[in-house]
């Protein structure tokens, strides 16, 4: 299992790079984040590509040689994974009672605007639904395999350019997420999650997510 530590990545790099992915998903069903086998492999690493990440990654590959502190160390990640990914689709998945439970602030990074807001999966894990808290603004619903790649701030290739980083406080840069889409029609979408452990746990958990819809909807 191989995940990259704040930096986005897509399922069409380093594809004869892989290990098997982690395996959790939302049931439907019970309205409770259970577990089966993704049918995808995750990139172990995107910094063969220097246009397109930076930072550091944690890979762990098996190999026929591979010592058993290796093998560990993989169950270990796996089972990391597995729960932050679970957690996240708990929390998130959208339920009858409730619009989305996860609060963000959203950043019009060009403008400086921001605005409170709410984000929620839908239960089959194929929309991201962001509700302003504000009714007169519109809330978007966003197809999951429309995302090309999730970021931490602090990742992101526009964090090199100083006048950039300016434009939030060093707090804020901890915490804030990007996502890109794969229409080039669609600008990027900032937005601050709570705590910059929530913002890491955003990142990895859309990815492996991004990931899942991205296989689901490859030719068989």
């Amino acid at each position: 299992v191989a995940l990259g530590m704040g930096l986005g990545f897509s399922s069409e790099c380093c594809t004869d790079s892989t290990t098997q992915a982690v395996d959790v998903v939302h049931n439907p069903s019970t309205d409770e984040a259970s577990t089966f086998h993704m049918p995808y492999d995750i990139p172990t690493s995107r910094d063969e590509n220097p246009d397109t990440a930076r930072g550091q990654t944690m890979a762990v590959k098996v190999t026929p040689s591979a010592p058993e502190q290796d093998l560990e160390e993989q169950e270990k990640v796996k089972a990391r994974l597995r729960r932050l990914t679970t957690e996240f689709v708990k929390e998130a998945v959208a339920r009858d009672d409730s619009a989305g439970r996860c609060a963000v602030v959203v950043v019009d990074e060009s403008v400086q605007s921001r605005y409170d807001a709410v984000y929620a999966l839908d239960k089959k894990l194929t929309e991201f639904i962001l509700t302003p808290i504000d009714a007169s603004q519109s809330q978007r619903v966003i197809p999951i395999p429309g995302f090309r790649d999730t970021w931490l701030a602090t990742e992101y290739r526009s964090c090199e350019v100083p006048a950039w980083r300016t434009k939030f406080d060093p707090d804020d840069l901890e915490r804030l997420v990007v996502v890109e889409f794969q229409s080039n029609d669609l600008p990027p979408l900032f937005m601050l999650e709570r705590t910059k452990e929530h913002a890491v746990r955003f990142v990895q958990a859309m990815t492996i997510l991004t990931l899942y819809n991205s296989e689901a909807e490859a030719p068989k």
